[in-house]
C-alpha cells in the first residue's frame, strides 16, 4: 500500500527534478522498478538530462588513482636509492599498462551495456513483487501515451513495445556520453 502511493508520487517529485543520475549495473534494465524510473523520467525530461553513470567507472577512477600513486612512490624510490633510470622507465611503463587495462575493462563493460539495451524488453524484467507488475505496465502505459500520439484503440502491448523502442534508441545515447 505504502509503495504504490510513492509510485504514483514519483511522476510529481521526477518532474520537479532538472536530471537523474542513474547508477548502472547490469542490473539495471533487467528490475522493473528502475525502468519504471527511467519512463518517468523520459516521459518528462529530453535524454540529455540523463546521465547514466555505469558502476564500474568509480573502480577503475579508484584503480587509476592507486596505480598512479604506486607509479610515483616507485619513481621517488629510484630516484633516492638508485641511479637506476631503467628502473624509473620500467616503473611508468607498468603504471600506463595498468590504467589502459583499467579503461579496456570498462570500454568493454559499456559495450555490454549497450549490446543489454539492445535487447531490452520491460516484459523482461523482473518484478520483486508480481503483484506490482500491472500497476506499473499501466503506470508507463500512461505515461508513453502522454508523451506520444498513440491511436485511442493501441493496445497496452503495442503501448509497451513503443517504450521499449524508446528506451533501445534513447539510452544508449545517455551511456555514450558519459
Amino acid at each position: 500500500e505504502l509503495m504504490l502511493r510513492g509510485i504514483s508520487k514519483l511522476g510529481a517529485f521526477i518532474k520537479d527534478s532538472k536530471q537523474m543520475l542513474s547508477l548502472y549495473s547490469e542490473e539495471y534494465l533487467r528490475r522493473l522498478w528502475t525502468v519504471y524510473e527511467i519512463a518517468t523520467f523520459l516521459s518528462i525530461h529530453k535524454t540529455k538530462d540523463l546521465i547514466l553513470l555505469p558502476t564500474t567507472v568509480p573502480v577503475v577512477v579508484v584503480v587509476a588513482m592507486i596505480v598512479l600513486w604506486l607509479m610515483h612512490i616507485a619513481h621517488v624510490v629510484t630516484m633516492l636509492f638508485s641511479d637506476n633510470s631503467y628502473m624509473r622507465t620500467f616503473s611508468s611503463a607498468a603504471a600506463c599498462v595498468s590504467f589502459l587495462w583499467a579503461l579496456r575493462v570498462l570500454f568493454r563493460k559499456k559495450k555490454a551495456m549497450i549490446a543489454t539495451i539492445a535487447t531490452f524488453s520491460v516484459q523482461k524484467c523482473v518484478c520483486a513483487q508480481e503483484s506490482d507488475r500491472a500497476q506499473v505496465y499501466l503506470n508507463i502505459e500512461a505515461l508513453m501515451r502522454r508523451m506520444k500520439t498513440f491511436k485511442s484503440e493501441a493496445t497496452q502491448e503495442e503501448v509497451l513495445a513503443a517504450f521499449d523502442q524508446q528506451v533501445r534508441d534513447e539510452l544508449p545515447q545517455a551511456l555514450k556520453k558519459q
